[in-house]
């Protein structure tokens, strides 16, 4: 029989005068239970599938990384996803736009690979991704009218890139290659810089513009 029941989202509001019962099917029985409330750990967003997520209203207060595993999250409103998260992208698109109006998001990591899609999107800490990814051609990207701005110290991190290099049956050629690690379809302002890149990073590899 059931010992114990975790409630992972319980909602606000909740003290030492709480009380928590469990009811039979019927309604017809109720339980007094002994509860523990636990830290909130706060949770990111996952949205998987094909197919879009559409936000609609504003004050996302989710503390955890937006993720986007497949298909698309468009944001309808200035706000549907909090800025100061990580976004990590795995074949999905972020659509920072509704109609002509763009907006602009603000995050720490910028991980995976995928696409943003208009409005502005500023990376504060890092462009993450890695070296499986790059090689087979799968980069993060800027694209339509997405703008970018990098934060002063935001470094651009490629995992896995000493395994490959290491790993690969000509280095030399694949040194002289051109693999994007970010790809940016709207040209940087005039005073905008580049993220910080690794020191290891072989010629060819880096940012696309």
């Amino acid at each position: 029989k059931p010992t114990g029941v975790t409630v992972t989202c319980p909602g606000f509001g909740y003290d030492d005068n709480t009380t928590v019962t469990v009811d039979s099917w019927n309604g017809e029985t109720s339980w007094p239970c002994t509860f523990e409330l636990e830290e909130q750990a706060g949770g990111g967003l996952v949205k998987r599938g094909e197919h879009g997520l559409v936000l609609r209203s504003s004050g996302s207060t989710y503390a955890g990384d937006t993720t986007i595993e497949g298909g698309f999250i468009q944001c309808y409103v200035q706000g549907a996803i909090p800025s100061g998260r990580g976004l990590r992208l795995a074949g999905g698109r972020l659509l920072l736009s509704q109609g002509n109006a763009n907006f602009a998001l603000s995050v720490t990591n910028f991980t995976g690979y995928g696409s943003v899609e208009n409005g502005t999107l500023t990376v504060t800490e890092a462009v993450e991704t890695s070296a499986t990814d790059v090689l087979a051609g799968r980069s993060l990207a800027l694209t339509g009218r997405a703008g970018i701005v990098f934060g002063a110290g935001c470094r651009l991190d490629v995992s896995g890139l000493a395994a490959a290099l290491e790993a690969a049956e000509d280095i030399e050629e694949l040194r002289k290659a051109k693999y994007p690690v970010l790809t940016l379809a709207t040209p940087l302002a005039a005073d905008a810089a580049l993220p910080e890149l690794p020191s290891d990073l072989p010629r060819g590899w880096g940012v696309d513009l």
